[in-house]
Formats: structure tokens, C-alpha cells, sequence
């Protein structure tokens, strides 16, 4: 076999190792990638005071969340939404599985286009967290430059 080819398979699954497949690849959030950012909250319960808190940080700025392309999926016991939507064909056990998020813990997990896991937070995240973290991704980066070469800044 050619060496140069073996090295480059050794490479690639060394990436995968140590940066592991993207966390949307093989479930229900692929067809999201490269078109939307994910914002993932689970909790275990309706009145969980840390989904509370985060959803009154997403109520504030619901134009931001728009402008970065970002889908808000929430994982609550067993039901699981996309933008305030059921979602009864997707199964809250198999995200919770893939994301490694107990029943029984809040948590947030924000996906970047490419499939990615981005940020992890056992508590509430802020508006000024998340943008800050997005904006600094390559690829809203080039959104933003191209937003403004365009003359559409937002």
C-alpha cells in the first residue's frame, strides 16, 4: 500500500480521536448542520429553576438568536421541541445519550454549524456568552462580513 496514503488515514482517524465526530453526525440534528446553530437545553422538569432562567435569557433577544442562524431545542423529561415545537419522533433518552446529559441535570449545549459541540454549561448562559462565543466561530466571522459588504448589517 502507498505510505503516504496510510499516513494520511492515520491522520484522519486520529482526528476523530482526538476531536471526535461531530455531535450532530447520525441523529436527528443532521439536517441542521451547516445551516444552523444548535442551542440544546436539557432539564429535568418543566419548573427547573436553571431552564426557567434560560429561557427568560433567550425571551430578551430573540432577534440575536435569529441573526446567528440559531435553533433552540429543549429536552425536558421525555419531550423534547424544537422552537417551542414537539418533536415526537425525536427521542429525548437518544439525545441525551449522544450528549452525555443525565435525566436528571440541567444542562446546555450549544452546537456550531458544522455539527460541533461548541460550549457545555451546567448552569444558565447568558445572552452575552453565547453571542460572544458564536461570534468569534470563522464561519459567523465570514456571516459577518459578508452581512456587511452587502450593505445589510443588522
Amino acid at each position: 500500500m502507498d505510505r503516504a496514503w496510510l499516513q494520511g488515514c492515520l491522520l484522519a482517524c486520529l482526528a476523530l480521536v482526538c476531536c471526535g465526530a461531530p455531535a450532530a453526525q447520525g441523529s436527528a440534528l443532521e439536517p441542521f448542520r451547516w445551516k444552523n446553530r444548535l442551542l440544546l437545553i436539557f432539564a429535568p422538569e418543566v419548573k427547573h429553576p436553571e431552564l426557567l432562567g434560560q429561557n427568560q435569557v433567550i425571551a430578551k433577544c430573540p432577534g440575536g438568536f435569529l441573526e446567528r442562524d440559531m435553533r433552540i431545542i429543549r429536552i425536558v423529561g421525555e419531550e423534547t421541541t424544537l422552537d417551542g415545537r414537539s418533536r415526537p419522533d425525536w427521542s429525548a433518552g437518544e439525545l441525551r445519550q449522544k450528549f452525555k446529559v443525565s435525566g436528571k441535570v440541567f444542562a446546555l449545549v450549544l452546537v456550531g454549524k458544522d455539527g460541533r459541540r461548541k460550549l457545555t454549561s451546567p448552569r444558565v448562559v447568558g445572552r452575552e456568552k453565547l453571542f460572544t462565543t458564536i461570534d468569534a466561530m470563522p464561519m459567523r466571522r465570514q456571516e459577518m462580513r459578508e452581512r456587511t459588504s452587502s450593505g445589510c448589517d443588522t
